[in-house]
C-alpha cells in the first residue's frame, strides 16, 4: 500500500486507540494534494530513521498549508526525514508549504503533538509551522533549511522545545507569528529547554496586550 493509503487507514480506523502507521527506510512522495493528512485523534507516524523521507516531490500540499497537515490530537511523527519543495502563491507571494503544520483555530486548539528525532526542510515554507497547538513537544529535531522561520509558532500556549537544531532560513530560527483575528487569538508560551542549537528568537506579538512569552529553562546565547 502506499503512504496515502496508510494515512487513509489511520484516519478511518474506529474507535479511540493508538494507530501507528510504521514507514521502513526509502522514499516516499505525495501523489496528489490533501494525502497526508492526520484527522484522527491517537496516531502515530513512526519511521525507521533518517532514511525514512516523506515529502510532497515539489508538486502537492495539504490545503497549501505543509507536506504533511496534522488537525487531531494526540499525534506523534518522529525518527523521519520531512522534506517539503512544493511552491504554493498565495496573494502574489511565494512560499506557504510548511514541511509540517499543525492547523488549529480560535480556541480549537489541538491538543498532546510531539515531534522526535526528525529531520526536516523547506524550501519555500516555515520548516515547522505550530499553529494552534495545545501541549506540543519538540525534541532532537533538526531544521536543515527553512525558506521562512526554522520554525513557526503561533496560537499555542504551550510548546517546548529540547535537543534542537535550526540551520538555514530566511526569517529566523523560531518566530512567534501574529496577525489581528480570531486565529491568532492566544499569546504563545514557549518553554525553552536544554541541548538546543539556535540563534535568533522573536515575537510579532510585542504590542498586543498579551504578549508572547518565554521561559528558559536552559542557557541561551
Amino acid at each position: 500500500d502506499s503512504l496515502a493509503d496508510a494515512f487513509k487507514t489511520a484516519n478511518d480506523t474506529e474507535g479511540s486507540d493508538a494507530v501507528t502507521i510504521k514507514i521502513p527506510a526509502g522514499e516516499f512522495k505525495a501523489t496528489d494534494n490533501n494525502q497526508l493528512r492526520i484527522t484522527r485523534d491517537n496516531v502515530i507516524i513512526e519511521g525507521a530513521g533518517s532514511e525514512t523521507i516523506i515529502s510532497d516531490d515539489g508538486k502537492y500540499s495539504c490545503s497549501g498549508q505543509g507536506a504533511i497537515a496534522i488537525q487531531a490530537d494526540d499525534v506523534t511523527i518522529k525518527n523521519s526525514t520531512v522534506q517539503s519543495s512544493v511552491n504554493v502563491v498565495v496573494n502574489g507571494k511565494n512560499g506557504n508549504a510548511a514541511a509540517i503544520k499543525i492547523i488549529g483555530s480560535g480556541d480549537d486548539l489541538h491538543q498532546n503533538i510531539k515531534f522526535e528525532n526528525l529531520n526536516i526542510s523547506s524550501e519555500y515554507g516555515h520548516g515547522l509551522n505550530i499553529h494552534g497547538a495545545n501541549g506540543c513537544t519538540i525534541d532532537k529535531v533538526n531544521i536543515t533549511k527553512a525558506g521562512k522561520c526554522g520554525i513557526a509558532i503561533s496560537n499555542s500556549p504551550n510548546v517546548t522545545i529540547t535537543n534542537t537544531t535550526v540551520g538555514t532560513n530566511a526569517w529566523g530560527d523560531i518566530g512567534m507569528m501574529y496577525a489581528d483575528n480570531n486565529d491568532y487569538k492566544n499569546a504563545v508560551k514557549l518553554t525553552y529547554g536544554e541541548g538546543n542549537d539556535i540563534d535568533y528568537i522573536y515575537s510579532e506579538r510585542s504590542t498586543v496586550n498579551t504578549p508572547d512569552t518565554i521561559q528558559f529553562d536552559a542557557e541561551y546565547n
